[in-house]
């Protein structure tokens, strides 16, 4: 069966459109200025940072989501070190790019996708375009997704082998709830791993819910913020 491409979204598109219209002004702006002779060295100095800050950004939100946010997904998974028979819960899954980059890792385990689908001023992402991309990828024998809440996970104690969170935990109003709800249900041994702004106080919590860092390691920049990801083990 023939599958179409997976699309893992674009982030931060109000701010990227405005951006990349702000770069487009300026930018015809200075070149009338340059060809019809203005002198206003000044206001021409303006126009050209303006245009190199809004275009810089641009590119990076471009590159951030197409390129960035996947280099991220692999680093992610390579330290999960997967044998492949891992049930595993991807918490704020939200299209599915780390979720399926899991289940293609896996053999004879399963990974479920858990988000409520909210939409936030980063991304507005639905349960059908997850579904999609499972479709895409191939992996729905190994993959699930279903709804739920990040600090009231409905599953039983000591369910999954590893839970993971990417980009999700700074978007929870009470974090230190989520990770305490991510230690709930993973296994005795088990890993949990978080990807997302390098912010102490997720590690903090990641302790005081009675987790053990295993590592704290830099992953991919994006939108020039450098991403780190925490390990821990149960």
């Amino acid at each position: 069966m023939k599958h179409t491409k997976p699309n893992y979204g674009q982030e931060m598109i109000p701010l990227l459109v405005i951006t990349s219209i702000l770069f487009f002004l300026t930018s015809m702006f200075l070149i009338y200025y340059i060809f019809s002779g203005y002198k206003n060295t000044v206001l021409s100095i303006v126009l050209a940072c303006l245009a190199f800050i809004s275009g810089t950004f641009a590119v990076t939100g471009f590159w951030s989501s197409r390129i960035g946010k996947l280099k991220m997904r692999d680093k992610i998974i390579n330290e999960l070190k997967l044998t492949g028979s891992e049930n595993v819960l991807d918490v704020g899954c939200g299209r599915g790019l780390l979720t399926m980059g899991i289940a293609k890792r896996l053999t004879g385990g399963k990974v479920v996708g858990l988000d409520h689908w909210k939409s936030t001023f980063e991304y507005s992402y639905t349960r059908k375009m997850a579904e999609a991309n499972i479709e895409a990828e191939g992996v729905g024998d190994k993959t699930e997704i279903t709804d739920g809440d990040a600090v009231n996970l409905p599953f039983a104690d000591n369910s999954f082998d590893i839970v993971t969170s990417s980009l999700a935990l700074h978007h929870i109003t009470d974090s230190a709830k989520a990770i305490s709800e991510m230690c709930r249900v993973v296994k005795p041994g088990g890993i949990v791993a978080i990807a997302d702004l390098p912010v102490p106080l997720f590690r903090n919590q990641i302790v005081e819910s009675g987790l053990k860092i295993l590592t704290v390691k830099p992953l991919t920049r994006l939108f020039f913020i450098r991403m780190r990801l925490i390990v821990a083990v149960k």
